[in-house]
C-alpha cells in the first residue's frame, strides 16, 4: 500500500514469508516437502490460468461477431429510464461474469458503455463500483465461475458443497448489488470527501 512493490511483488513477498514462517518458525515444512509444493501450485496456477485464457478467447470472439455492440444497442430500444438500464447491465453482466474473466469484461464492456452512462447521466464512480460487484457475483456464480475453481483447488473441498454452502451468501450479495445499484449516494460518500 505504500509503493514501496508493486501487487505482483507483494504476492511474491508474500509467498517467500510463508515459506520462511512454514520452514523455520514452525517447522512443519521440510525441504522434500517442496517439490510437491511446487508441483500443486503450478497444477493450480495452469488451471486458473487456462480459465483465464479460454475467457479471453471467448471475449475476443464475442467482440469479433459484433454481439456487445448488437446488446448496447438494444438497451436504447428497451428503455430511456436509467433505473432499467441499469437492471438490464446487473443481469448481463452477472450473466456474462458466470462464463467470461472479470479483466476481458472490462475491456470489451467498458467502452462500450460508456456512451450509454453519458446518455443517462450515471456517474462513473458508482457504475464502476456497481461493474465490480457485478463481475465478483459472476466469478462466484456456476456453471464456470472462475473463483469457485480456485475455492475448490485451495481447500480441497468438493464443488457441490461449496456451492450448497454458497447460496445464502449469494443471496445477501445481490441485496447488496441492489441497494448500491439504486442509492448512488452509498458509492459516493467517501469519494465525495475526499473530493472536498
Amino acid at each position: 500500500m505504500g509503493g514501496i512493490v508493486t501487487p505482483t511483488e507483494a504476492g511474491v513477498l508474500a509467498v517467500l514469508y510463508g515459506l520462511f514462517v512454514g520452514v523455520v518458525v514452525y517447522r512443519e515444512i521440510k525441504p522434500s516437502d517442496l517439490p510437491y509444493l511446487l508441483a500443486k501450485s503450478a497444477k493450480q496456477t495452469a488451471l486458473i490460468m487456462f480459465i483465464i485464457a479460454a475467457a479471453k478467447a471467448f471475449g475476443w470472439l464475442l467482440t469479433f461477431m459484433g454481439a456487445p455492440e448488437v446488446l448496447m444497442s438494444g438497451f436504447a430500444l428497451i428503455s430511456d429510464q436509467p433505473w432499467v438500464f441499469l437492471l438490464i447491465m446487473n443481469v448481463v453482466i452477472i450473466l456474462l461474469g458466470c462464463f467470461m474473466e472479470g479483466g476481458s469484461l472490462m475491456i470489451i464492456l467498458t467502452p462500450l458503455l460508456l456512451p450509454a452512462l453519458m446518455k443517462y447521466n450515471i456517474d462513473l464512480i458508482h457504475f464502476g463500483v456497481v461493474f465490480q460487484l457485478n463481475i465478483m457475483i459472476g466469478l462466484l456464480t456456476p456453471p464456470i465461475g472462475m473463483l469457485l475453481y480456485v475455492i475448490t483447488g485451495v481447500s480441497n473441498v468438493p464443488m457441490n458443497e461449496i456451492l450448497k454452502d454458497l447460496w445464502p451468501f449469494l443471496i445477501a450479495i445481490l441485496i447488496v448489488l441492489l441497494l448500491i445499484t439504486y442509492i448512488p449516494a452509498i458509492t459516493l460518500f467517501l469519494p465525495g470527501l475526499i473530493a472536498r
